[in-house]
């Protein structure tokens, strides 16, 4: 039986509002990691035909460096720009509240 050939869009975009961070979500440190790296690690492990990683503006090399230390060949992975979208009314109010906590 022929595999599928799959690919797997990682969205590494986020602000990290919600985390409490002071930057995006992607790029924070787990286990001296970042969480970017460890979500690569357990995407590639699954051998998808290729990876797009959408990374905040301005952090396209730290989403390569990450995708690198997760992939030596880095045969699969390709980063490309996100924008963040405006928030929906109810995520504002959301992260409003959770600022106050």
């Amino acid at each position: 039986m022929t595999r599928p050939r799959v690919a797997v869009v990682v969205v590494a975009a986020g602000s990290g509002t919600r985390l409490g961070a002071d930057e995006p979500k992607a790029f924070v440190l787990l286990d001296r990691e970042t969480m970017l790296r460890h979500a690569l690690r357990g995407v590639l492990a699954a051998r998808p035909a290729q990876v797009v990683v959408v990374a905040p503006a301005g952090r396209e090399d730290d989403a390569r460096r990450a995708a690198v230390r997760a992939d030596e060949a880095l045969s699969a992975v390709v980063v490309v720009v996100g924008y963040f979208i405006r928030r929906s009314a109810r995520r504002e109010k959301e992260e409003e509240r959770n600022r106050k906590r």
